[in-house]
């Protein structure tokens, strides 16, 4: 079923590019002002020394990047197109909608929901492309 060939330089890529997403994400002329403003805070209460955020966000995206490399594995995804279609599947049902869900219940903004799951459908995407396009080299004995 699974066949150890997993592309571990483009997790590696991955993660620096989902990384590198949301410091462009968050920067105040793209959506970092209105994120500050839905959660209620402000520039100076974020502390940028603080690596707690950053060693999560790497971890999440490591575990994110293997597990959807492994469930195309399983699932034999052969195209960008069916890459790209599963990932955002996957966040739609696994994370969209719980989210949305969440956030009406306890009145927190819809442009926060958006906000904060946009980033993780652009990650998506972006994985899926990359996972489902970029094939391992397997050196033949």
């Amino acid at each position: 079923m699974i066949s150890g060939r997993m592309n571990h330089i483009a997790v590696i890529i991955l993660v620096i590019l989902h990384q590198t997403l949301g410091f462009i994400w968050y920067v105040p002329a793209v959506f970092g002002k209105k994120w500050l403003y839905y959660i209620g805070k402000t520039a100076e209460d974020i502390n940028p020394a603080n690596p707690v955020p950053y060693a999560v966000s790497i971890l999440t995206s490591i575990v994110l990047c293997y597990m959807i490399a492994l469930l195309f594995q399983m699932l034999q995804v052969k195209s960008v197109l069916s890459g790209i279609a599963l990932s955002i599947g996957l966040w739609f049902s696994f994370l969209f909608l719980p989210t949305a869900t969440h956030a009406s219940f306890s009145g927190k903004p819809s442009g926060l929901v958006f906000i904060s799951t946009g980033i993780v459908l652009v990650q998506f995407i972006l994985t899926g492309a990359v996972l489902s396009s970029w094939k391992r080299k397997i050196k033949r004995r």
